[in-house]
């Protein structure tokens, strides 16, 4: 496997950029101000008003409603438009190359394993064509699939764990059809969180090599949303931030080999999107802002050659 990046200019017959991740590879809630032609910081009051008067998973899917109204779409279509500020757009915009983005808000590593290898079982994606870019997703998320179709299904994005005893969950559990007791805590554990988001990016690795696709790893926030023998962090009622292993865990040596083999695709781990991010105030639901994606854009587009794929 060739470890020395050639970059795009001269990756003959690459055409195509095709993005996977979650939400920030979407670019989730960067232009809401825009669309609404109001300011940021009005925007972002709003939405800390809707967080302060339900739970933050309710507030999300109901600002997503608003945002649908105003622009007469499905809630789906609003969230899944073309955002042009972002950084997946502005990359490609510099670098004269088509893109195709497959990022789902809420998604995980596993199931963007998934959606590479049927998207190119489906030739969707062919590896003369296309470079791959996978936003990498936090090891808090794990996904299902729903009994009708097979769609991708939120009833554990971002799960924290809570049994179905606990009000709340019991509801939601209730909503996705399930009415024995669930022990989620005995379930998504913090090490099966864990060992799926690295058994899933071993697998990505693995089929960009036996597939001869380029691969790019794209950080998005820093290494602590996985804390080893450490203080435990304070909880948020926003969402799961964290998970807490140890490094006597039967695991460990696979998880630190496969992301030490990561970085070999991956961008500057230390200049991830929420490091341009700065002092300025995040959107309203905590993602980057515009700036950022602007500047995070234009830092891989100057250093893209200096990352190393096969």
């Amino acid at each position: 496997m060739d470890k020395t990046a050639t970059g795009p200019e001269t990756q003959s017959g690459m055409n195509r950029y095709v993005f996977f991740g979650d939400s920030s590879v979407c670019g989730l809630e960067i232009e809401d101000h825009e669309v609404l032609k109001n300011d940021f910081e009005l925007v972002n009051v709003m939405k800390e008003g809707l967080i302060d008067q339900y739970d933050f998973k309710t507030a999300v899917v109901m600002w997503h409603m608003h945002m649908a109204q105003q622009t007469n779409m499905s809630p789906w279509d609003y969230i899944n438009r073309p955002v042009e500020s972002s950084y997946p757009y502005l990359l490609a915009k510099s670098q004269n190359v088509d893109i195709k983005t497959y990022c789902q808000t809420a998604s995980s590593m596993d199931y963007v394993l998934l959606q590479l290898q049927n998207l190119h079982a489906q030739k969707e994606i062919n590896p003369d064509n296309d470079v791959l870019f996978v936003g990498m997703c936090r090891p808090t998320r794990t996904y299902t699939l729903d009994n009708d179709e097979g769609r991708y299904n939120f009833a554990f994005e971002n799960a924290d764990g809570k049994d179905s005893s606990d009000p709340e969950t019991a509801q939601m559990l209730k909503r996705f059809g399930h009415n024995k007791e669930i022990l989620l805590s005995e379930f998504l554990t913090d090490n099966k969180l864990v060992a799926s988001f690295y058994s899933a990016l071993d697998g990505i690795i693995n089929f960009a090599t036996v597939n001869n696709y380029q691969l790019h790893l794209v950080p998005h926030f820093n290494q602590d949303y996985i804390k080893v023998d450490g203080e435990h962090r304070p909880p948020t009622n926003a969402y799961k931030t964290h998970c807490e292993t140890k490094q006597e865990w039967e695991y460990w040596d696979f998880c630190i080999d496969t992301y030490n083999r990561a970085k070999l695709y991956m961008i500057d781990e230390s200049m991830h999107l929420m490091y341009f991010q700065g002092d300025r105030d995040l959107c309203g639901f905590y993602h980057p802002d515009q700036e950022a994606h602007r500047q995070y854009a234009e830092y891989i587009t100057e250093n893209l050659n200096k990352t190393s794929f096969n």
